[in-house]
């Protein structure tokens, strides 16, 4: 009877620790939508595929309608901490110039994640892109998120970068999002860009919303405005997909 009793524990402790194994297996947390990259980082040997289209509409006449497709990132879990990521801006089409850009931006970075518990995350990144006309723009970010309450996040990366037009610069975000419910999500975010060897100052405010429409496929939309009498207003959707 004893013996009966034991093994029952140990299988209900077995059943136990595979739920939460499955459960954590089970999580799916693409970067997309927003500016912010997340702080979370693929298990070894997953890869995400996350794509999406862009709209782009001037606020003046003074500017071009343009689309952007596929906004791509390739993710690969290559250890426990670590992921790497191939993107890609896409076909660039602006509108009433002919033709197709296909070369408006390559890159390869890489994100390891530092803390990571359930109210704190902190990882790091590292980016290096390459523009149309070849030059290379580094930029290295630390990445944070901070759980205020069960439904609720805080969540933000502060970038430091360069490029050949803008010289060094500085990247900051802030934002919020909530869950709705387990497939639904929310969010707002502020972010600026400021040069530190130029005179460069950019604002944009965005909101966007996903929904989870599989354990492995996400759908996201997203406005963002940049704010300058001669910014854009973007609009954008993508899909989110796990292997």
């Amino acid at each position: 009877m004893k013996w009966l009793v034991f093994s029952r524990l140990i299988l209900l402790l077995i059943v136990i620790c595979s739920s939460f194994v499955l459960s954590a297996q089970d999580s799916f947390q693409p970067d997309r939508p927003g500016f912010s990259t997340g702080t979370y980082t693929l298990p070894k040997g997953e890869v995400y595929l996350e794509v999406g289209y862009l709209l782009s509409i001037p606020s003046s006449q003074y500017g071009s309608t343009i689309h952007s497709l596929p906004q791509s990132n390739i993710r690969f879990g290559l250890a426990p901490k670590l992921e790497l990521n191939l993107m890609w801006d896409g076909f660039s089409k602006v509108i009433g110039e002919k033709g197709f850009n296909a070369f408006d931006s390559f890159g390869v970075g890489a994100k390891f994640r530092v803390v990571y518990n359930q109210r704190f995350n902190l990882s790091l990144l590292g980016i290096v892109t390459s523009s149309e006309d070849l030059s290379i723009n580094p930029v290295f970010g630390v990445l944070w998120d901070y759980s205020l309450s069960e439904p609720l996040d805080l969540f933000g990366v502060v970038h430091l970068a360069h490029s050949k037009s803008n010289g060094v610069y500085s990247e900051l975000s802030l934002g919020l999002a909530y869950s709705i419910s387990s497939k639904i999500s929310v969010f707002t975010e502020y972010f600026n860009s400021i040069g530190l060897s130029s005179q460069f100052l950019a604002h944009n405010g965005s909101v966007g919303a996903t929904y989870l429409i599989t354990n492995n496929l996400q759908l996201d939309i997203f406005y963002e405005k940049e704010i300058s009498p001669a910014g854009y207003n973007n609009l954008g959707a993508g899909l989110s997909k796990r292997f």
